[in-house]
């Protein structure tokens, strides 16, 4: 635990921290009010952006300086990410960057409600900040308690990894093959929506995931064998992508999976000869992330593009700029609700989540769009016309609106948090952390019904699956 001195500054320093975060709230506030209807000549960008860049050093400041989070903290991470897939076309309009990116749904949408989304969202991932900072316990702590070793629930971790691996690589195995048999018929994704993809298989698919993280988190195979495993699990999930064209579970089921590696590995520290290997590996991840994109309705043409790509260099200096386009998509999911809600349709007050709540059972061919209506590409998107995808932070505006929506990201914020002290700060419950880490991740870019069936897939059942197979040694 924690010495009285160490807990005082920590109070001290959170409390300047919240002061600041108070002074910039007010501020915004403030320039907001005096703002909201303004026309803005330079573009709705170059007037958000300070305050983005504001908010975004002020909030990871509070995780790493005033709290200090590890690199693994759900909060921050879910934070960063936000910030990239947020406001990736605000960063290409402000430093002029290029991109090749040719469907942007921006000129659907009034710079007004681009403005007003964008200081929605910088509010409400600030006081998701905030909530986390506010009952996050500090890094000290959680890995003082992570020291506990218990053989019994690491041997436990290991037997149901292995099975969890085995069904959800077999389950995966066959949505993929679908997947990727309709589109190289075809040899475009536009033919991705033909393969049946539904049902029991699309659910145990998600165990995967959790399979790989429990085999980790159980350190109990040597280095060599979880470096193979880590490899081989990556491989699997590019050459899914690179033979579906589709990119965002697997994206996020790399990074989980390899964060959960270091962590497992060599807990908080990464040597500066790591560090350079990720990011070389990353700036060819991201180009081959970037020629997926570019090439995903010519399927054929990807591998040799990509080694194209790489001889000729010149996908370096358009990384950041194609990285910033690809992500900042997500953003207008976000904008579509805020330009139809209340305009077109009414605020569901809480009705999508009493529809999700239910669609764990098997009665979807019983109930018509009942549960389709909780999704907002359902409802908004296919009113729009614009595949502009989901997010959670859409959906709290879809439901209840600016104010409410920013205190209901103020309990998303509490919960993400809570979740993070009793799952990382213990042994046998740290492949459920990674676990909903991966969920939350993907959160970033789908609404709260698209997510529901998988987080229940990845903490309920392998839970449930454990108590059945070994009772209390599970816990």
């Amino acid at each position: 635990m924690l010495s009285p001195r160490a807990s005082k500054k920590i109070i001290a320093s959170t409390a300047i921290y919240m002061l600041i975060y108070m002074a910039f709230v007010l501020m915004l506030a403030i320039w907001c009010e005096s703002n909201w209807n303004a026309s803005f000549a330079g573009g709705y960008a170059k007037a958000v952006f300070p305050w983005i860049i504001a908010s975004l050093i002020i909030n990871v400041c509070g995780f790493v300086f005033v709290k200090k989070v590890g690199y693994v903290d759900m909060g921050l991470l879910y934070v960063l990410c936000s910030y990239l897939f947020m406001f990736g076309h605000v960063y290409i309009d402000v430093l002029n960057l290029k991109t090749t990116l040719t469907w942007n749904p921006a000129i659907y949408f009034s710079d007004s409600v681009k403005f007003h989304a964008s200081i929605y969202v910088v509010l409400c991932l600030s006081v998701i900040s905030w909530a986390c900072l506010l009952v996050k316990y500090p890094k000290e702590s959680y890995l003082q308690l992570d020291e506990e070793q218990n053989a019994k629930q690491r041997k436990v971790m290991l037997k149901t990894g292995w099975l969890f691996l085995a069904i959800g690589f077999v389950a995966n195995a066959i949505n993929s093959g679908k997947i990727i048999m309709a589109t190289l018929a075809t040899g475009s994704y536009a033919s991705y929506t033909t393969a049946n993809t539904e049902g029991i298989i699309d659910d145990l698919a998600y165990l995967l995931v959790p399979g790989i993280l429990n085999v980790f988190c159980s350190k109990t195979l040597s280095k060599r064998k979880n470096g193979v495993l880590l490899i081989a699990a990556i491989a699997y999930f590019i050459i899914t992508m690179v033979f579906s064209g589709s990119r965002k579970t697997q994206i996020f089921a790399i990074a989980t999976i390899l964060l959960c590696y270091l962590w497992t590995q060599k807990r908080e520290k990464i040597t500066a000869k790591k560090l350079i290997v990720l990011i070389i590996c990353g700036i060819l991840f991201l180009n081959l992330i970037y020629v997926i994109r570019e090439n995903r309705f010519d399927l054929v043409t990807i591998v040799p593009k990509y080694f194209e790509s790489l001889g000729s260099f010149k996908f370096i200096g358009a990384i950041v700029g194609e990285t910033f386009a690809e992500a900042g998509l997500s953003f207008y999911s976000v904008v579509a609700i805020i330009d139809n809600v209340p305009s077109h349709f009414s605020y569901e007050l809480g009705m999508t989540l009493i529809r999700t709540i239910p669609s764990i059972l098997p009665i979807g061919w019983a109930v018509g769009d009942f549960f389709n209506k909780a999704a907002s590409s359902y409802v908004i998107n296919r009113y729009t016309g614009l595949p502009v995808g989901t997010s959670i932070l859409g959906d709290f505006y879809w439901n209840w609106g600016f104010i409410v929506g920013i205190i209901a990201s103020f309990i998303f914020g509490t919960i993400i948090s809570k979740t993070t002290n009793r799952t990382l700060s213990v042994v046998s419950k740290e492949p459920v952390y990674f676990s909903v880490l991966y969920i939350l991740l993907i959160g970033i870019r789908a609404g709260i019904f698209e997510l529901f069936r998988p987080l229940i897939m990845v903490t309920l059942v392998p839970y449930i699956i454990k108590l059945l197979l070994f009772g209390r040694n599970c816990r």
